[in-house]
């Protein structure tokens, strides 16, 4: 009896708080990484007006631009060539963006790198320092659902590449599984989730 007794109080108020614990309100995906930013990170992160231009942004300090898929279309679009990175800075097959650029410019290239999360903030603020452009981020309040960051991700690649002809299964595998899109003349040409030595 005593056993039954103990295993009802411990068991039905885990019960009772787990359902207290799941529920969790942002304004922010999840999977971001935004809520575990301190304070002063956070001011480092430019939440761009979605209808504003970033295409002559300078970069400035530590300043991550959070932008829309959008808005970086515009930019491409104006390229003659140009490569957006994808970038998870702690993810796995991590490229350093001092290579990234350095492809870019050995192939007469625009490079665009946009992080699709704040995993690693420290490696961002270091690695921008090799890019020639201004470091962007996915702008979560304006892509997807909050809380899901693979619907912010997914909105982001649709207004990027929106009126390209691509097949459904290649939507679905820029989606998930590429971090390299490259364009011509604002038309995308290609996409791989690896870099190829030139």
């Amino acid at each position: 009896m005593k056993k039954r007794t103990f295993l009802t109080a411990f068991i039905v108020p885990v019960i009772l708080l787990q359902g207290c614990i799941a529920v969790s309100v942002s304004t922010h995906p999840v999977n971001s990484g935004y809520l575990r930013l301190s304070e002063e990170d956070r001011e480092w992160i430019v939440f761009s007006d979605t209808a504003a231009s970033v295409c002559s942004i300078e970069k400035e300090g530590k300043k991550i631009h959070a932008i829309t898929g959008a808005q970086l279309r515009q930019c491409v679009e104006a390229e003659e060539k140009a490569m957006v990175l994808l970038w998870r800075p702690s993810g796995s097959g991590y490229y350093s963006l001092a290579y990234a650029q350095s492809y870019c410019d050995s192939l007469k290239m625009t490079l665009y790198v946009v992080a699709r999360e704040y995993d690693s903030v420290t490696r961002m603020y270091y690695e921008q320092a090799a890019i020639s452009k201004p470091m962007f981020s996915i702008n979560e309040k304006a892509c997807g659902t909050p809380g899901r960051g693979s619907s912010y991700n997914r909105s982001f690649v649709d207004e990027l590449i929106k009126e390209q002809e691509v097949t459904d299964k290649q939507r679905q595998e820029l989606h998930y599984n590429n971090r390299f899109l490259f364009f011509e003349n604002g038309k995308l040409t290609s996409f791989s989730d690896t870099l190829t030595p030139q």
